[in-house]
């Protein structure tokens, strides 16, 4: 009888323990359970707050071109500069506005230029006159040698969330666009004020895009359009200077 006894006191016991592991086992998943939950609600109500998570890549080169003008010919450059949206895809962002700021080491005021085209620069050998007779309509293009530029007019920038956005902004470097208007404008009349005014000395372009949710993001671009640059932009209507820091 006192085996029995001790059987059945030991077997009660390990139901016991038994049991209490199941309880801690439970307790314990739904206690990681209420974690995860939290943490996914903390960072979705982040997220919420956050918005869209916008990164500005920094450009490599600016591509400098010549435009014929119907009255003289003017200076436009196109700076590749994408976009990207980290956030999650229900957190869409849109560009409101982009400025391209010039600085020259001349001791002025930089001044300040207006986004006025979606620009692609296409490198080939073909005849762009020809290219640029053939045309869409609802584009413009410009025929130089060796490329042919294509304007679409501004229009506005979307980045959805987890998009990606790479193309060149265009830009008008004529004292109608610049800002602030006076005389950190006047060299921009032409072609020849715009290229005296940026040649032989450092040169930083700096783009600001301004965001609808994400305020402002920058990047900047230091280069230097040397005597050769200048006379080949002369030659054939286009350089692209590398950019030697950007951020």
């Amino acid at each position: 009888m006192g085996e029995e006894a001790a059987d059945a006191e030991a077997e009660a016991s390990a139901r016991k323990r038994r049991r209490r592991r199941r309880w801690l086992t439970q307790e314990s998943v739904g206690a990681a359970a209420l974690i995860l939950s939290l943490s996914i609600a903390g960072v979705n109500a982040w997220q919420a707050m956050r918005g869209a998570d916008i990164v500005a890549l920094p450009p490599e080169e600016v591509v400098f071109y010549r435009d014929a003008g119907p009255v003289s010919a003017g200076l436009s450059i196109a700076v590749r500069a994408p976009l990207m949206n980290r956030a999650g895809a229900d957190y869409a962002d849109v560009v409101t506005d982009v400025v391209a700021t010039l600085h020259t080491a001349n001791g002025r005021a930089a001044p300040a230029f207006a986004h006025q085209s979606i620009a692609e620069p296409i490198f080939t050998q073909r005849d762009t006159a020809m290219l640029a007779q053939a045309c869409d309509v609802r584009v413009r293009c410009v025929p130089l040698t060796g490329m042919l530029v294509i304007e679409r007019l501004r229009q506005v920038v979307d980045l959805p969330g987890g998009a990606v956005r790479d193309q060149h902004f265009g830009f008008v470097l004529d004292r109608a666009y610049c800002r602030p208007a006076g005389a950190v404008c006047a060299d921009y009349r032409n072609f020849d004020g715009a290229l005296a005014a940026l040649a032989n000395r450092p040169l930083r372009v700096s783009i600001a895009f301004e965001f609808s949710g994400d305020r402002t993001r920058g990047v900047t671009c230091a280069t230097t359009m040397t005597a050769a640059h200048a006379a080949y932009l002369r030659r054939t209507g286009w350089v692209a200077l590398p950019c030697s820091s950007s951020r």
